[in-house]
């Protein structure tokens, strides 16, 4: 099988869930807490940059457009319903990114292959179908280079149910998971509720994971996986991006969350199944200040990842090889 050459697959991350397009959203940035610098200036204070990324060997991102709006007022997150502004934030996004030069974004077999060394891949996702009313809208946003779809971001929309409900998908969702499934596309199961994660295994047994989930058995948080999903997914060929979102880990009205905590989920997957696990920082998608200690930025979470000895070869590997069996199918 043909593989894209890396020499020292345990130097490399492969970052399932980096909210990098919020970083760039002027809608959004206030939300994360987080001044704005050149992702080509080393900044500490910040999760992500480039010289970060080329430090610790971050070789490939999926990048996750959002389907929400900040209400600065209400300070609450909303749904963005309107197809036309998320377009609008899309293409905005993409204009930026590709002033990077160290960037390159993967839609089809051919650009994976024409990575070079010192380019980071960057895959291309929604975090939530909040404004698709139509599968043509999906095949839209297919053609436009996302390969990593978000049914919902919490809400329930026009296709499935969010977090705090108990709905399934509706017809017209599962017509979208037949059509992506079809098209090899990856779909991200993180924010759905119990009924809607279990409609898109059944639709999509090979074709779903959760980017940024934790386990619930370890810590009781809606987002993290309950032990009936898990034990369904167990020994199913998918993942499990282990995050470090602050409310995933600890209760963070009592306590900061510490790297131990993202820790405590890891060995918890070693012993179930370590072919599970992979990395879904969820980085720009929270608050700089409730960042975990130990986890403030790239640079620091890969020495503690070095220094407590997780694997970071395995974690890898479980994720190349994951997305190459769809990649190699991407025309």
């Amino acid at each position: 099988m043909n593989r894209l050459k890396l020499e020292n697959k345990a130097s490399f991350l492969f970052d399932l869930h980096l909210d990098l397009e919020v970083y760039f959203n002027h809608q959004l940035r206030s939300f994360i807490n987080t001044p704005f610098k050149s992702l080509s200036v080393f900044y500490s204070k910040r999760h992500f940059d480039i010289p970060q990324a080329k430090k610790v060997g971050l070789k490939f991102l999926v990048v996750q457009i959002q389907s929400l709006n900040y209400n600065n007022l209400k300070k609450t997150i909303e749904p963005l319903e309107d197809i036309n502004i998320f377009l609008e934030n899309f293409n905005n996004f993409i204009k930026v990114i590709k002033k990077y030069k160290s960037f390159k974004i993967i839609k089809h077999i051919s650009d994976f292959f024409g990575i070079k060394k010192n380019q980071i891949g960057i895959f291309l996702g929604v975090e939530g179908l909040n404004f698709v009313k139509n599968l043509k809208e999906v095949e839209m946003l297919w053609n436009s280079g996302i390969r990593v779809f978000g049914l919902t971001w919490n809400f329930d929309n026009y296709l499935a149910g969010g977090l705090n409900s108990k709905r399934s998908l509706s017809n017209l969702g599962e017509k979208v998971v037949k059509f992506l499934v079809k098209k090899e596309a990856i779909i991200d199961c993180a924010h759905l509720n119990f009924n809607s994660a279990m409609a898109v295994i059944k639709l999509a047994p090979k074709n779903f994971i959760f980017s940024h989930n934790n386990i619930k058995k370890v810590f009781n948080f809606s987002q993290n996986i309950d032990d009936r999903i898990f034990k369904l997914i167990k020994n199913k060929e998918t993942l499990i991006g282990l995050t470090l979102l602050p409310p995933a880990l600890s209760n963070i009205n009592k306590k900061k969350p510490f790297f131990n905590d993202w820790l405590s989920h890891y060995n918890f997957l070693i012993k179930e199944n370590k072919k599970l696990i992979a990395l879904g920082t969820d980085y720009f998608g929270f608050d700089f200040k409730h960042t975990p200690i130990g986890a403030e930025n790239y640079n620091i979470f890969n020495k503690n990842l070095i220094k407590f000895k997780v694997d970071k070869e395995l974690i890898f590997k479980n994720t190349l090889d994951y997305f190459y069996n769809k990649i190699r199918k991407w025309k």
